[in-house]
């Protein structure tokens, strides 16, 4: 991916979550590098009531399907590496 679709990825998201999208989204998150943040982003996606429909790359790479207004609390978390520079964004069908 490069740098500028990564900034027109980035914005779509910020607009996405401004906006209030009612579409579900699929969003791939990053995890962080600390063995435990697995389990931790597990259980802020259980409290959210989400889960991963696939998780690539050993387990690190979580493709996840949102409303844009649950992004910002997986953004929050401290175990979330990235979100919007690695991810693939689609709408998905409701």
């Amino acid at each position: 991916m490069t740098e500028e679709q990564r900034g027109k990825l980035d914005a779509f998201l910020k607009q996405a979550v401004a906006d209030k999208r009612a579409e579900p989204l699929a969003v791939m998150i990053r995890l962080g590098a600390d063995l435990g943040a697995d389990a931790r982003v597990g259980e802020v996606l259980t409290k959210l009531g989400l889960k991963a429909s696939r998780t690539l790359s050993g387990g690190r790479l979580l493709v996840v399907t949102l409303k844009a207004e649950q992004l910002p609390d997986i953004v929050a978390s401290a175990d979330v590496a990235r979100v919007s520079y690695d991810a693939v964004v689609t709408p998905q069908a409701t």
